[in-house]
Order: C-alpha cells, then structure tokens, then sequence
C-alpha cells in the first residue's frame, strides 16, 4: 500500500510540478556531482548552508583615523608654572589664566553589524550506475541515497526535490519514462529503508533535456539530483 501512494503521490507531483520548479531548478553549474558519498557536513553545507552562522554577518569596523585622540594632555599643558619670585623686587603680576584645551570629540558608535545575503542552498548530484533500462538502485549506489536519507533524518524540516536524469541516448519519451523510474526508486528507498515521510519528498523525471556537459551524449548526463525545496 505504502508503494501504492507513493507511485500515485510521484506521478501526480511529476504532472503537477511546474510550479514547484519555479521555487529553484539549478543550472547544470549550481550542481555539485559527487562520484563518491560525500560526508553528510558536505551535505549539510550545500544543502543547508545558513547552518552554518558564520557565513551570514559580515563585522564592519571603524577605521583608525576615525578613532578618537586621548584626552590625556602633557602635564605641562595641564597646570601653568608661576614664576619664582625675586626678592627685594616687586611681585610680578600673575601670569594669565590659560585657556583649557577643547574636550575631544565623542567616540563614534559602533558600526552596526551589516546583514550578507542569505547563502543560497546547491544542488547535488550523484552518478548512480544503474543497469541498462533498470531503476533498480545498485549496491553500489545506496550509500548515495542513504546519506540523504541522513541529513533528511538530522534535519526534520527539510524536503527535497528527487531529479532522474539521463543521457540523449533514445527516443524523448524512453528517457523521460526511465528518468521517471529511477527518480520514483531512490525515493521509495527513502521511504522504505530510512522512514522519511513521503509528505517531504517530491519526484520527478528530467529525462535528456537539462544536460550536464556541452555534449548530451555524455555518461556524465546520467545522475540523480536531489535539491531543497523548504
């Protein structure tokens, strides 16, 4: 029954996805393709990168000419010395009062912390050799899958967008329908092997029409994505 749905859920979220993709298909330079599992902190960075707090302020400090002079004044400066009087001769009179220097300027405030950008999240891409016309996930392709389903697990708020893709080899609706396939097997995978709710996942087939390389014949074409969608 749980495949059931999730068939269903996958082909109507296929059918129905234009509007989802305007919230952010990558261009093929936005991927990060992986030929190996990546750690989930790669994972993590390119996925979820405002996890890391460190990349979203940037400190802006005042510059030096711009901090304010000591109001220490030399002693001299600070008390005038009266001239030593000389006996039997008239008291000179008083030296004049010196003018007391000005009070500095006040210290400029702070520069206020000034707000970066919000990071935005990346795409990635795994190479998953599956067999010629299977969506089978081969054994050496679920620890790809399973590192997903990892970061998915760390973090409960986050749903991902599932992207066959294939090369140009065959017709547009045999590329289509395999991409379909292969997309709809990582995320039953995810479903069934690692407990991620099907409510987070959305699939979807790209078949041979967003190539990696400037040749789509390329087995470089040939990939599964997983982007962020919330």
């Amino acid at each position: 029954m749980r495949h059931h749905r999730l068939s269903r859920f996958a082909l109507l979220a296929a059918a129905a996805l234009p509007a989802l993709l305007l919230a952010g298909t990558a261009r093929a330079e936005d991927v990060r393709i992986f030929e190996n599992a990546p750690s989930l902190e790669q994972l993590r960075s390119i996925m979820i990168p405002e996890s890391n707090g460190a990349l979203s302020r940037r400190i802006v400090l005042p510059h030096a000419n711009t901090l304010p002079k000591s109001s220490v004044q030399p002693a001299a400066a600070q008390m005038p010395v009266a001239p030593a009087p000389v006996a039997p001769r008239p008291q000179p009179e008083p030296a004049a009062a010196q003018v007391p220097a000005p009070a500095p300027a006040p210290a400029p405030a702070p520069a206020a912390s000034e707000e970066a950008p919000a990071p935005k999240a990346g795409v990635v891409g795994f190479r998953i050799n599956f067999a010629f016309n299977s969506d089978v996930i081969p054994d050496d392709g679920r620890a790809f899958v399973e590192r997903i389903g990892e970061l998915m697990q760390a973090e409960p708020q986050l749903a991902i967008r599932i992207e066959g893709h294939t090369d140009a080899v065959g017709s547009d609706a045999y590329n289509l329908d395999l991409s379909k396939r292969r997309a709809l097997a990582v995320a039953l995978y995810l479903v069934n092997n690692l407990g991620i709710s099907e409510d987070r996942l959305a699939v979807v087939g790209k078949g041979k029409t967003e190539p990696l390389t400037d040749d789509p014949y390329d087995a470089a074409n040939r990939r599964v994505q997983f982007a962020r969608i919330q």
